[in-house]
């Protein structure tokens, strides 16, 4: 049978495998705190940065858009010229056919 002290003995012991237990669980939670801590701030970080991205591919075809709104309205606006002289220079050729000899 095992004495008083023996039993003490071994209580301790149990004691400092259940503590010694204890402290390393608390630093693996810590640990895991940490890591997911630096994981939220790298991925809220990566989040900013596509946000930016967003942005700015927004604002670079906005302005694409309205250099081609500009350029469609410049084409549109030659197109008409191209008629209005096509138109003239018909009419011109017109009035001078008669005038000509041999017509």
């Amino acid at each position: 049978m095992k004495t008083t002290e023996q039993e003490n003995l071994s209580l301790g012991n149990k004691l400092k495998l259940k503590s010694q237990e204890a402290d390393n669980k608390a630093q693996e939670i810590e640990r895991l705190k940490k890591e997911k801590s630096q994981s939220e701030i790298a991925l809220n970080k990566r989040i900013e940065e596509l946000r930016k991205d967003q942005k700015d591919l927004k604002q670079k075809y906005s302005e694409r858009e309205k250099l081609l709104d500009e350029e469609q309205t410049d084409n549109n606006k030659l197109t008409k010229e191209n008629e209005k002289l096509t138109v003239e220079i018909t009419e011109l050729k017109r009035s001078k056919s008669p005038a000509m000899p041999g017509n």
